[in-house]
């Protein structure tokens, strides 16, 4: 079988066209888990397009427009620190 992997961010869960336009692999669930681990409960939907998250409801409530300028900035370290710059999927 041969090897694929693919780079991505965790921004990407937040986008209508991450993972691809989602005709790639799509790890939105892997954001929503992490998130709701930590106590935020999560939306997703989705249509022809990647599963995204639409809602992440904390302490304050927030809307899914830019993730970074609007979750808590210790929730981006971790999310960044977690699912790093070169995170990356592998088939093997």
């Amino acid at each position: 079988m041969p090897k694929y992997i693919q780079y991505w961010t965790w921004e990407e869960a937040f986008q209508r066209n991450g993972f691809g336009d989602g005709d790639e692999w799509v790890g939105t669930y892997l954001i929503e888990k992490f998130l709701e681990e930590r106590g935020y409960k999560v939306d997703s939907g989705g249509g022809m397009h990647n599963l995204q998250i639409l809602n992440v409801v904390g302490p304050d409530g927030v809307d899914s427009d830019a993730p970074r300028s609007y979750l808590p900035a210790e929730l981006v370290k971790a999310l960044d620190a977690h699912f790093h710059e070169e995170f990356t999927v592998s088939n093997e």
